[in-house]
């Protein structure tokens, strides 16, 4: 399973409350730090991923990242990261 892949399954673990917020803070967090640690993104990819940070810095804590108002439920939430990873898959093989 690609880091991506996992990242998502993870949000979706969120947003179907199977995961508490503290588990999935710990896991993503791990798994993103771990990627961008050993990994040389370009600029694109970069841009990429702060764009999936704010967005689940939003569904965790949508008062710190006002700049996403339009996703008000979950499932506009899972949609948008589900785009940013697909864009990030194409843009970089894990």
């Amino acid at each position: 399973m690609s880091h991506s892949a996992i990242l998502l399954r993870i949000l979706k673990d969120l947003v179907e409350g199977r995961i508490s917020t503290k588990i999935f803070v710990d896991y993503y967090y791990d798994i993103y730090n771990f990627m961008a640690d050993e990994d040389d993104f370009t600029l694109y990819q970069a841009a990429l991923f702060k764009e999936l940070d704010d967005l689940v810095t939003f569904y965790i804590a949508p008062d710190e990242v006002p700049e996403y108002p339009y996703l008000n439920d979950d499932i506009k939430v899972l949609s948008e990261a589900k785009e940013i990873l697909k864009r990030l898959e194409e843009e970089y093989q894990y």
